[in-house]
This record gives C-alpha cells, structure tokens and sequence, in this order.
C-alpha cells in the first residue's frame, strides 16, 4: 500500500483515518505498522500529520512511545513546522512518563531551547513539555530557558510563557519547605491561622449540666421573663424591681449562694432546657 500519498491526499488522509476505525485488530495493527515506516515522510504534511494524530489518540502507549522515539532526535525541524509541532505536543500528552522526560531532556539543550524558544510554533511545544514532565526533568529545563527570557520580551506568547515558569517556580518553593519534599498544607507552612471558638457561657457556675457536658446557653420556659447574668459583660441591676417576676429577683444577683437557695425555695419558678453547641476542632 502507498500509504504516504494517501496519508498526503485531502481525501486519502480521511480515508485512512476511517480505515484504522474500523480495521479488526490484525488488520489495525498492519496499518498502524505501514504508518510508523513513513512517519517521518508525513508528520511535516497539512493532511499526513493528522494521520499521526489520529493514530496517536488510541492511547496505545507502546505505540505511541515508538512515534515519539522516532521525532525524538529531530526536535528542531519539527518543533517549528506548523503541522508537526501539534504532532510533537500530542506525543508529550500521550507518551510514557519516560519518553516525556527524554523529551524534556532534548529541549533543554541550549541550541534547541534557544530555537524553539524564539519561534510561533516551537514555544508551544516547550510549553507543553513544561507541563507534563516529571519535576527533575522540567527543572533542568526551566534552568536553560530562564536566561533566554529576554530574546521573546515583546512576542504575544512570552506572557504565557513567563507565568508558566512562574507557577513552576512557586511548586519548587512549596515543596523546598517541607523536609519530606512534597508541598505543605497551610497550617504547617504558616501555623494554625484559626482561633480557636469561645462559645459564651451561660447557668450555673459549676459550668456543666447534670449529664457532664459544658453548658453554654439555657433557655426558660414561656412564663419566666428573661434572665440577665451579672459579672458577664452586662450592665448590673440597681434594684429587685428590675425583673418582673420577683420570684426570679435573687437570681440577678452575681451571689451564686443566692441564687442555689432561690433555686431550692422555688423549684418550679424556672425550668432549664440546656442547649449545648458543639465547638468546631482545631486541629
């Protein structure tokens, strides 16, 4: 089969698209085989490349890996062709970890960084290896384009590129302050920046209810006028008369053995209900 002039053909590319769709999988394979002999013929092509990408997008690894094996020693030439930077860019999203860091490795060569670096089409594809390599192999490559920064100050994709290396460099940081590698939470970078919940509080002074548990607010029943603690940040009572229910009268008093024999005098004058609201942890 002359798969290089149909993968080069606007309609023969098509047609070959739909023949690797639907081929069983020996007959797949046959066409994926004849399609990685000519690679190199169709990659740089306006219609072979989506062949490529076609093939590329089975997420075949073992595949895939051959493909970018095969571009691997010619990152210049390809990286700025319009139509084989997009090839390059899909081998580094759907490569093994190993090859993408191969990648990552070519490009940061200083003549190829350079290149790529200054052009429309390879920064895409330096961008991209930014992305999806492992830390090691993206930090060798940070190092080398840094001082190239200034060689594309006044191009349109700088921008994009300067705070790509920005979002690198703040992860290396993140990481660099933990002794175990990996990036801190807040709390451990900055502290605990959470104060801790003061819940006000409320009853008797023992500061618990009969079951043990703090009790915070009480809450009376629908004949008894409200209860105004003394000592709590409320303004004190001059007289008696200030409650209109005198039977709660001594209960105003910041004396707590008034108010336990007020209590005991008049059992029935007050029934508590405690409501007690759970305080959030801080870990």
């Amino acid at each position: 089969m002359d798969c290089v002039n149909i993968a080069m053909n606007k309609q023969g590319c098509c047609v070959l698209q739909r023949c690797l769709e639907f081929a069983s999988p020996e007959q797949h394979a046959s066409l994926v085989t004849t399609v990685l002999d000519s690679a190199l013929n169709i990659v740089q092509d306006p219609f072979g490349n989506y062949v490529l990408q076609y093939v590329l997008e089975t997420d075949d690894v073992s595949v895939n890996d051959r493909i970018g094996y095969l571009f691997l020693g010619h990152l210049i030439a390809l990286g700025v062709n319009k139509f084989s930077s997009n090839v390059l860019e899909k081998v580094l999203r759907r490569s093994s970890q190993a090859l993408k860091d191969k990648y990552c490795e070519g490009l940061s060569d200083p003549q190829t960084a350079a290149r790529l670096v200054s052009d429309d089409f390879g920064n895409y594809v330096v961008q991209t290896a930014l992305t999806t390599g492992s830390p090691g192999a993206v930090d060798g490559l940070v190092q080398t384009i840094r001082p190239l920064m200034h060689m594309i100050r006044n191009a349109p994709y700088a921008k994009k590129l300067e705070s790509k290396l920005e979002i690198i460099a703040k992860k290396g940081q993140m990481g660099g302050m933990h002794k175990g590698g990996g990036p801190m939470s807040p709390n451990r970078m900055y502290g605990n920046t959470q104060r801790p919940q003061v819940m006000p509080h409320y009853g008797n002074d023992s500061g618990s209810n009969s079951g043990g548990s703090p009790m915070n607010f009480t809450e009376y029943n629908a004949n008894a006028q409200p209860f105004l603690p003394q000592g709590r940040g409320m303004p004190p009572s001059n007289s008696a008369s200030s409650f209109s229910n005198p039977s709660l009268a001594s209960l105003g008093s910041p004396n707590p053995h008034a108010r336990q024999q007020q209590q005991q005098q008049a059992p029935n004058a007050v029934s508590y209900t405690h409501l007690t609201l759970p305080t959030k942890r801080i870990v």
